[in-house]
């Protein structure tokens, strides 16, 4: 007998069906997979190269400022070895050569208990100096407040176009900073 409601399948359709049953769900399984698992690995890499960057930032600015610390540690040596050393402008070229080191210090200087003041500096083209702009070809400066002996402070500029090549001075007139006289 013939079975008149049941219908044979065909096979390419049911083929068809069966692989599309069977191999989405799986494809979608290995990309949800992939994803997961390659999220995690760049997470982790990228976690790592922070770190490593993080460290090697550290080390590259204690590089930069060791010497200038090592240079800084001199000075204070010889302050503390020859006290009047710091007391005379003879102490300038001095630290004019810790200037010239390394074109990252900008100046360096030294203040005593007295209250006096000794610098070396590079001078900025576009800043004036006590209300004035420096003059042209101006690279350094050497600048000393003397309050020794009770005289009254004055500011003094010594501009250099080079190391050894003077331009000119300046002095400051009417009221100036004046550092404070350190307790000892």
């Amino acid at each position: 007998m013939r079975r008149f409601f049941v219908k044979k399948p065909r096979l390419r359709p049911s083929i068809l069906t069966l692989f599309l049953l069977l191999t989405v769900p799986v494809f979608f399984a290995i990309v949800a997979v992939t994803y997961l698992s390659n999220g995690s690995i760049a997470r982790s890499h990228a976690n790592e190269l922070v770190e490593r960057f993080r460290a090697d930032a550290i080390s590259n600015i204690q590089d930069m400022f060791n010497p200038i610390k090592s240079l800084v540690s001199s000075a204070a040596a010889i302050g503390n070895e020859r006290t009047d050393f710091y007391a005379s402008n003879r102490s300038l070229k001095y630290l004019f050569s810790i200037l010239v080191h390394s074109d990252r210090i900008i100046s360096m200087y030294v203040g005593t208990a007295d209250g006096s003041f000794r610098q070396a500096r590079r001078i900025d083209p576009t800043v004036p100096i006590q209300d004035k702009m420096p003059p042209q070809g101006v690279k350094y400066a050497y600048r000393w407040i003397d309050r020794s002996a009770g005289s009254t402070p004055i500011d003094h500029y010594a501009l250099l176009a080079s190391s050894v090549g003077w331009v000119g001075s300046r002095r400051a007139t009417g009221r100036i900073w004046s550092p404070a006289p350190r307790g000892t």
